[in-house]
């Protein structure tokens, strides 16, 4: 039986920042162009594959920009995010608006790309939450978030190895 949505707080790019009841971090420098790993950033389907979520469903026509919407399924829950970043080639931030996880209260992650030269870049992952948890619970689930990003990332390298010419221009 499928578990309702329920509203999460709504946050913005400060969440990033000043606070949540967790933060993670992770980074990765990959051999393609910073506009070229953002071309697979927006395509829902190599997410499953390098992250290993369920389904990525844009919910918003293209061109993809600031307010932009989708639903992931991943690790059992179904979660709506809406982006309130988004720097083509160089920045996307979302928050989920809403979703299944009932220990969620409210969650950000960013993702931005730096170029470092022609054929490289790095990306780099921050995420923000706040949980219906103990205060000491707080820092093992943010590590656990960016170990799942930081996983992801060394998966992506791979995939992007593989799959470049599909995102090159």
């Amino acid at each position: 039986m499928a578990r309702a949505l329920r509203n999460y707080e709504p946050v913005g790019p400060a969440f990033l920042d000043a606070g949540g009841s967790g933060h993670a971090r992770a980074s990765v420098t990959l051999p393609c162009s910073a506009e070229t790993v953002f071309r697979c950033l927006e395509d829902g389907d190599a997410w499953c594959e390098w992250m290993g979520l369920t389904r990525v469903t844009w919910t918003s026509a293209r061109p993809l920009s600031v307010g932009a919407t989708r639903t992931v399924e991943a690790f059992g829950d179904t979660l709506e995010e809406l982006f309130f970043t988004w720097e083509p080639g160089r920045c996307m931030a979302f928050c989920v608006v809403a979703g299944t996880n009932p220990l969620l209260l409210a969650l950000a992650e960013e993702f931005k790309v730096t170029p470092l030269g022609a054929t490289r870049c790095r990306l780099d992952y921050r995420g923000a939450m706040r949980m219906r948890l103990p205060s000491v619970m707080w820092v093992p689930a943010a590590a656990l978030m960016g170990w799942v990003a930081a996983r992801g990332f060394k998966r992506l390298a791979n995939y992007l190895v593989t799959h470049a010419d599909r995102y090159a221009r």
